[in-house]
């Protein structure tokens, strides 16, 4: 039999809460959340623009040193070659001490340049395994510099 106190049916209760009727709240978090997708979309973008300016950037860099570096290896060539020559004259007697170590302090200010040029395409070869984002490392080398971040 049952018991006197316990009603037959218990009524049903509704557990909800005030802001989930609220339709105008709803749509304003709504409109909250498209805005910060955008936002992270927009900077996304930005990003990937960035990375790509910073790319080609670096490689005409590297394009632009590399015919300096021709060019200078040109001059350092013809230099060696003066420099040759002016020795082979002085040896002869036809040329003086003077003339000589003009043409030998032609030739290693134009082999410095070449060193300096060398340098400057090498800083550049960097510039585009940084703005690749590291890519052509080897697998145990690309973890070591995440490591090491």
């Amino acid at each position: 039999m049952r018991n006197r106190r316990q009603p037959i049916a218990t009524p049903l209760r509704l557990n909800a809460s005030p802001t989930a009727l609220d339709f105008g709240s709803v749509k304003a978090r709504l409109r909250a959340s498209k805005a910060q997708s955008d936002e992270a979309a927009v900077n996304y973008e930005k990003a990937v623009l960035t990375a790509l300016e910073d790319t080609e950037n670096s490689f005409v860099a590297y394009s632009k040193r590399q015919a300096q570096l021709k060019s200078l290896s040109e001059q350092a060539e013809a230099s060696r070659r003066a420099a040759e020559l002016a020795q082979i004259q002085y040896r002869e007697g036809v040329a003086d001490f003077l003339t000589l170590l003009d043409a030998q302090r032609t030739q290693l200010e134009a082999e410095d340049g070449v060193a300096q040029a060398q340098t400057a395409v090498n800083v550049d070869v960097v510039a585009i395994y940084k703005a690749l984002g590291g890519v052509g490392q080897p697998e145990g080398k690309a973890e070591q510099v995440a490591t090491s971040r």
